[in-house]
């Protein structure tokens, strides 16, 4: 609903700051959207439901669910879209125990079906496009599991990453942690 224009605000029980300013894919279980980004967060009370339900679609059902307490107060995040994917990309959501996800767009070139483990694709024909983006969400996943005890398999994250770096180099930066690990061992 939020690539039609019928939403304009995601929803989260808590407060997340870092939202703010900041770019992110607007993804569901199976697809992205696009890349939106977050304007200002608004703190949402029961109270305050029927001054904000438009903006996220909301009904008196996902009142019930979403303020159950102890949930006395949910944020809402504005947005704006920075890029819509049209057509809309299919991805593989790499779930944490966080309330925030990351995305592959990874597709097994020979089949065309999604891979749900990163170490299992070849990128041989795969956009530059899409790889820069499958290095960043690899980037990320390696450093919040190695400094923040995500449930990411480093050596998964490793492998897949040393996969692309040839095509990604040049295209990245050099000073970032992963890189220098698979150069420098």
């Amino acid at each position: 609903m939020a690539w039609e224009g019928v939403t304009k605000m995601f929803l989260k029980k808590d407060l997340h700051r870092f939202c703010v300013n900041n770019m992110f894919n607007l993804v569901d279980d199976a697809h992205c959207y696009g890349i939106i980004e977050v304007n200002k967060f608004i703190k949402i009370s029961q109270n305050r439901f029927e001054e904000y339900k438009d903006l996220h679609n909301l009904t008196f059902k996902d009142k019930r669910d979403r303020w159950k307490p102890p949930n006395k107060t949910v944020y809402g995040y504005m947005f704006k879209f920075i890029e819509k994917h049209d057509p809309i990309k299919n991805v593989i959501v790499c779930t944490n125990k966080g309330e925030f996800t990351d995305l592959v767009l990874i597709r097994d070139k020979l089949t065309n079906k999604l891979i749900k483990n990163p170490s299992d694709y070849t990128p041989d024909d795969m956009p530059l496009e899409e790889l820069l983006l499958v290095w960043g969400v690899l980037e990320k996943q390696y450093l919040m599991a190695k400094y923040c005890g995500m449930d990411f398999k480093i050596d998964d994250v490793l492998l897949a990453a040393e996969k692309i770096i040839t095509r990604v180099e040049g295209h990245i930066d050099s000073n970032s942690l992963m890189y220098d690990l698979l150069k420098n061992g």
